[in-house]
Protein backbone atom coordinates (compact mmCIF):
# COMPACT_ATOMS: atom_id res chain seq x y z
CA UNK A 1 0.00 0.00 0.00
CA UNK A 2 1.36 3.37 -1.01
CA UNK A 3 1.44 5.95 1.75
CA UNK A 4 1.33 9.64 1.05
CA UNK A 5 2.58 11.87 3.85
CA UNK A 6 2.52 15.62 4.32
CA UNK A 7 4.97 16.17 7.16
CA UNK A 8 5.22 19.93 6.93
CA UNK A 9 1.59 20.74 5.89
CA UNK A 10 -0.30 22.38 8.82
CA UNK A 11 -3.79 21.02 7.76
CA UNK A 12 -6.38 19.16 9.78
CA UNK A 13 -9.00 16.65 8.54
CA UNK A 14 -11.74 19.32 8.47
CA UNK A 15 -9.59 21.50 6.24
CA UNK A 16 -9.11 18.63 3.78
CA UNK A 17 -12.88 17.93 3.65
CA UNK A 18 -13.67 21.57 2.91
CA UNK A 19 -10.93 21.66 0.30
CA UNK A 20 -12.27 18.53 -1.40
CA UNK A 21 -15.81 19.93 -1.56
CA UNK A 22 -14.51 23.16 -3.04
CA UNK A 23 -12.52 21.26 -5.70
CA UNK A 24 -15.54 19.11 -6.59
CA UNK A 25 -17.87 22.10 -7.00
CA UNK A 26 -15.28 23.91 -9.06
CA UNK A 27 -14.80 20.88 -11.34
CA UNK A 28 -18.58 20.45 -11.70
CA UNK A 29 -19.13 24.05 -12.69
CA UNK A 30 -16.09 24.46 -14.92
CA UNK A 31 -15.71 21.06 -16.57
CA UNK A 32 -18.05 18.10 -16.26
CA UNK A 33 -19.45 15.41 -14.00
CA UNK A 34 -16.67 13.01 -15.04
CA UNK A 35 -13.93 15.28 -13.75
CA UNK A 36 -15.98 15.97 -10.66
CA UNK A 37 -16.04 12.26 -9.77
CA UNK A 38 -12.28 11.94 -10.42
CA UNK A 39 -11.53 14.92 -8.21
CA UNK A 40 -13.69 13.55 -5.42
CA UNK A 41 -11.90 10.17 -5.56
CA UNK A 42 -8.50 11.80 -5.59
CA UNK A 43 -9.46 14.03 -2.67
CA UNK A 44 -10.74 11.01 -0.74
CA UNK A 45 -7.43 9.24 -1.30
CA UNK A 46 -5.52 12.21 0.00
CA UNK A 47 -7.83 12.45 3.01
CA UNK A 48 -7.35 8.79 3.93
CA UNK A 49 -3.55 9.08 3.57
CA UNK A 50 -3.50 12.15 5.77
CA UNK A 51 -5.61 10.42 8.42
CA UNK A 52 -3.22 7.48 8.45
CA UNK A 53 -0.23 9.85 8.77
CA UNK A 54 -1.90 11.75 11.60
CA UNK A 55 -2.60 8.48 13.44
CA UNK A 56 1.03 7.36 13.09
CA UNK A 57 2.35 10.70 14.31
CA UNK A 58 0.12 10.70 17.38
CA UNK A 59 1.08 7.10 18.21
CA UNK A 60 4.78 7.90 17.87
CA UNK A 61 4.42 10.97 20.06
CA UNK A 62 2.79 8.92 22.82
CA UNK A 63 5.55 6.34 22.64
CA UNK A 64 8.27 8.98 22.92
CA UNK A 65 6.44 10.69 25.79
CA UNK A 66 6.16 7.40 27.72
CA UNK A 67 9.84 6.54 27.14
CA UNK A 68 9.15 3.32 25.28
CA UNK A 69 10.33 4.79 21.97
CA UNK A 70 14.03 4.58 22.74
CA UNK A 71 15.44 1.85 20.57
CA UNK A 72 18.71 -0.04 20.62
CA UNK A 73 20.29 2.27 18.09
CA UNK A 74 19.78 5.30 20.37
CA UNK A 75 21.21 3.44 23.33
CA UNK A 76 24.29 2.35 21.38
CA UNK A 77 24.78 5.86 20.04
CA UNK A 78 24.68 7.36 23.53
CA UNK A 79 27.10 4.72 24.81
CA UNK A 80 29.58 5.43 22.00
CA UNK A 81 29.18 9.16 22.58
CA UNK A 82 30.01 8.78 26.30
CA UNK A 83 33.09 6.70 25.44
CA UNK A 84 34.21 9.31 22.93
CA UNK A 85 33.80 12.12 25.49
CA UNK A 86 35.75 10.13 28.09
CA UNK A 87 38.56 9.46 25.60
CA UNK A 88 38.60 13.12 24.61
CA UNK A 89 38.88 14.23 28.25
CA UNK A 90 41.80 11.84 28.82
CA UNK A 91 43.52 13.15 25.69
CA UNK A 92 43.11 16.75 26.85
CA UNK A 93 44.55 15.88 30.28
CA UNK A 94 47.50 14.12 28.63
CA UNK A 95 48.15 17.13 26.40
CA UNK A 96 48.09 19.46 29.42
CA UNK A 97 50.56 17.24 31.29
CA UNK A 98 52.82 17.12 28.24
CA UNK A 99 52.67 20.90 27.84
CA UNK A 100 53.54 21.40 31.52
CA UNK A 101 56.41 18.91 31.31
CA UNK A 102 57.69 20.62 28.17
CA UNK A 103 57.52 24.00 29.88
CA UNK A 104 59.52 22.67 32.83
CA UNK A 105 62.10 21.11 30.52
CA UNK A 106 62.55 24.47 28.79
CA UNK A 107 62.66 26.56 31.96
CA UNK A 108 64.21 24.34 34.64
CA UNK A 109 67.48 22.48 34.97
CA UNK A 110 67.07 18.71 34.96
CA UNK A 111 69.92 17.98 37.39
CA UNK A 112 69.16 20.47 40.17
CA UNK A 113 65.52 21.39 39.55
CA UNK A 114 66.48 25.08 39.66
CA UNK A 115 65.51 27.59 36.94
CA UNK A 116 67.93 27.53 34.01
CA UNK A 117 69.63 30.36 32.09
CA UNK A 118 66.62 30.88 29.83
CA UNK A 119 64.25 31.43 32.75
CA UNK A 120 66.65 33.67 34.67
CA UNK A 121 67.02 35.90 31.59
CA UNK A 122 63.24 36.09 31.20
CA UNK A 123 62.95 37.00 34.90
CA UNK A 124 65.56 39.74 34.56
CA UNK A 125 63.89 41.12 31.43
CA UNK A 126 60.57 41.25 33.31
CA UNK A 127 62.21 43.05 36.22
CA UNK A 128 63.85 45.58 33.90
CA UNK A 129 60.56 46.27 32.10
CA UNK A 130 58.52 46.69 35.27
CA UNK A 131 61.26 48.80 36.93
CA UNK A 132 60.52 47.54 40.47
CA UNK A 133 63.46 49.37 41.99
CA UNK A 134 66.89 48.22 43.04
CA UNK A 135 67.74 44.53 42.69
CA UNK A 136 70.96 42.52 42.64
CA UNK A 137 72.38 39.65 40.62
CA UNK A 138 74.98 37.26 42.02
CA UNK A 139 77.04 35.11 39.64
CA UNK A 140 78.71 32.08 41.27
CA UNK A 141 81.43 29.73 40.05
CA UNK A 142 82.98 26.87 42.00
CA UNK A 143 86.75 27.10 42.37
CA UNK A 144 88.87 24.29 40.91
CA UNK A 145 85.78 22.13 40.47
CA UNK A 146 87.22 20.60 37.31
CA UNK A 147 89.94 18.83 39.30
CA UNK A 148 87.31 17.56 41.76
CA UNK A 149 85.19 16.15 38.94
CA UNK A 150 88.16 14.58 37.18
CA UNK A 151 89.40 13.00 40.40
CA UNK A 152 86.07 11.67 41.68
CA UNK A 153 84.17 11.14 38.44
CA UNK A 154 81.26 12.89 36.77
CA UNK A 155 78.59 11.10 38.82
CA UNK A 156 80.11 12.36 42.09
CA UNK A 157 80.51 15.79 40.51
CA UNK A 158 76.79 15.84 39.71
CA UNK A 159 75.93 14.93 43.31
CA UNK A 160 78.12 17.77 44.56
CA UNK A 161 76.38 20.19 42.16
CA UNK A 162 72.99 19.07 43.50
CA UNK A 163 74.11 19.65 47.11
CA UNK A 164 75.53 23.06 46.23
CA UNK A 165 72.25 23.96 44.48
CA UNK A 166 70.27 23.01 47.59
CA UNK A 167 72.56 25.09 49.82
CA UNK A 168 72.18 28.12 47.57
CA UNK A 169 68.40 27.68 47.47
CA UNK A 170 68.21 27.57 51.27
CA UNK A 171 70.34 30.72 51.59
CA UNK A 172 67.98 33.07 49.74
CA UNK A 173 64.51 34.39 50.50
CA UNK A 174 61.34 32.90 49.03
CA UNK A 175 60.81 35.82 46.65
CA UNK A 176 64.41 35.61 45.35
CA UNK A 177 65.45 33.27 42.53
CA UNK A 178 68.35 30.83 42.49
CA UNK A 179 69.29 29.35 39.09
CA UNK A 180 71.71 26.80 37.69
CA UNK A 181 73.30 28.20 34.54
CA UNK A 182 75.10 24.98 33.64
CA UNK A 183 78.26 23.19 34.71
CA UNK A 184 79.47 24.64 38.01
CA UNK A 185 77.93 28.09 37.49
CA UNK A 186 74.93 29.49 39.37
CA UNK A 187 73.10 32.80 39.58
CA UNK A 188 70.90 34.41 42.21
CA UNK A 189 68.47 37.31 41.67
CA UNK A 190 67.81 39.29 44.85
CA UNK A 191 64.63 41.32 44.56
CA UNK A 192 63.68 44.45 46.48
CA UNK A 193 67.17 45.38 47.63
CA UNK A 194 66.87 48.25 50.12
CA UNK A 195 70.51 48.44 51.18
CA UNK A 196 73.64 47.91 49.01
CA UNK A 197 75.04 45.78 51.81
CA UNK A 198 72.24 43.20 51.43
CA UNK A 199 73.92 41.41 48.47
CA UNK A 200 77.17 41.25 50.44
CA UNK A 201 75.41 39.60 53.36
CA UNK A 202 73.79 37.03 51.04
CA UNK A 203 77.11 36.41 49.25
CA UNK A 204 78.85 35.79 52.56
CA UNK A 205 76.12 33.37 53.67
CA UNK A 206 76.16 31.48 50.37
CA UNK A 207 79.95 31.27 50.41
CA UNK A 208 79.89 29.95 53.97
CA UNK A 209 77.25 27.32 53.15
CA UNK A 210 79.03 26.13 50.00
CA UNK A 211 82.36 25.75 51.82
CA UNK A 212 80.84 23.28 54.27
CA UNK A 213 82.27 19.78 53.98
CA UNK A 214 80.65 17.42 51.48
CA UNK A 215 80.93 13.69 52.18
CA UNK A 216 80.41 10.88 49.68
CA UNK A 217 81.16 7.23 50.44
CA UNK A 218 83.64 7.94 53.24
CA UNK A 219 85.31 10.59 51.10
CA UNK A 220 85.47 14.24 52.16
CA UNK A 221 85.22 16.98 49.54
CA UNK A 222 85.78 20.67 50.17
CA UNK A 223 84.66 23.24 47.57
CA UNK A 224 84.58 27.02 47.54
CA UNK A 225 83.01 29.59 45.26
CA UNK A 226 83.82 32.98 43.74
CA UNK A 227 80.89 35.40 43.52
CA UNK A 228 80.38 38.46 41.32
CA UNK A 229 77.76 41.03 42.38
CA UNK A 230 75.88 43.57 40.25
CA UNK A 231 73.39 46.15 41.49
CA UNK A 232 70.77 46.99 38.86
CA UNK A 233 67.55 48.90 38.49
CA UNK A 234 66.47 52.18 36.97
CA UNK A 235 68.93 51.92 34.08
CA UNK A 236 68.59 50.95 30.45
CA UNK A 237 70.26 47.52 30.37
CA UNK A 238 69.51 44.09 29.01
CA UNK A 239 69.44 40.89 31.03
CA UNK A 240 72.40 39.52 29.06
CA UNK A 241 74.43 42.63 29.91
CA UNK A 242 73.70 42.27 33.62
CA UNK A 243 74.74 38.60 33.63
CA UNK A 244 77.88 39.52 31.68
CA UNK A 245 78.82 42.20 34.22
CA UNK A 246 78.20 39.82 37.12
CA UNK A 247 80.41 37.20 35.43
CA UNK A 248 83.19 39.78 34.94
CA UNK A 249 83.00 40.63 38.65
CA UNK A 250 83.14 36.92 39.49
CA UNK A 251 86.36 36.46 37.50
CA UNK A 252 87.86 39.49 39.22
CA UNK A 253 87.05 37.91 42.59
CA UNK A 254 88.60 34.65 41.41
CA UNK A 255 91.80 36.37 40.21
CA UNK A 256 92.08 38.30 43.47
CA UNK A 257 91.31 35.09 45.46
CA UNK A 258 88.36 36.78 47.17
CA UNK A 259 84.97 35.40 48.07
CA UNK A 260 83.10 38.12 46.19
CA UNK A 261 83.60 41.31 44.20
CA UNK A 262 81.30 44.18 43.17
CA UNK A 263 81.19 45.08 39.50
CA UNK A 264 82.33 48.52 38.36
CA UNK A 265 82.84 49.98 34.89
CA UNK A 266 86.65 49.80 35.13
CA UNK A 267 86.37 45.99 35.22
CA UNK A 268 84.55 46.00 31.90
CA UNK A 269 87.08 48.43 30.39
CA UNK A 270 89.99 46.23 31.52
CA UNK A 271 88.28 43.15 30.10
CA UNK A 272 87.87 44.81 26.70
CA UNK A 273 91.45 46.05 26.76
CA UNK A 274 92.82 42.61 27.65
CA UNK A 275 90.72 40.97 24.93
CA UNK A 276 91.96 43.49 22.34
CA UNK A 277 95.58 42.98 23.46
CA UNK A 278 95.28 39.20 23.09
CA UNK A 279 93.78 39.62 19.62
CA UNK A 280 96.54 42.00 18.55
CA UNK A 281 99.29 39.69 19.86
CA UNK A 282 97.83 36.70 18.01
CA UNK A 283 97.65 38.73 14.82
CA UNK A 284 101.24 39.95 15.30
CA UNK A 285 102.55 36.40 15.80
CA UNK A 286 100.76 35.12 12.71
CA UNK A 287 102.04 38.04 10.58
CA UNK A 288 105.59 37.81 12.00
CA UNK A 289 105.41 41.37 13.28
CA UNK A 290 107.40 40.62 16.46
CA UNK A 291 111.20 40.79 16.65
CA UNK A 292 113.42 39.58 19.42
CA UNK A 293 116.26 41.81 20.58
CA UNK A 294 118.98 40.95 23.11
CA UNK A 295 120.35 43.50 25.48
CA UNK A 296 124.03 42.78 26.11
CA UNK A 297 125.24 42.74 29.67
CA UNK A 298 128.46 44.72 30.08
CA UNK A 299 130.52 43.89 33.12
CA UNK A 300 132.94 46.54 34.27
Amino acid sequence: MTRISFKNVPLSANHIILLSIFIALFALVQVSVYWCVISLCFTLLIFLAYRQYETDVNSRAREVASGSGRNDYSENYLEHLEQYISTLEKSIATLKDSAEENRRDRSFDVLTGLPNRKMIIETLDGSLESKPGLFAVLYLNLNRFRSVKEGLGHATGDRIIKQVAERIRSSVRTNDIAAHLGGDEFAVVLRDVTDPSDPIRVAEEISSRISEVVRFRKRTVHVTASIGIVLAGGEDKRAEDILRDAEIAMYNAKDAKKKWAFFDRTMFARTLERQQLETDLRYAIVCSELELFYQPIVRL
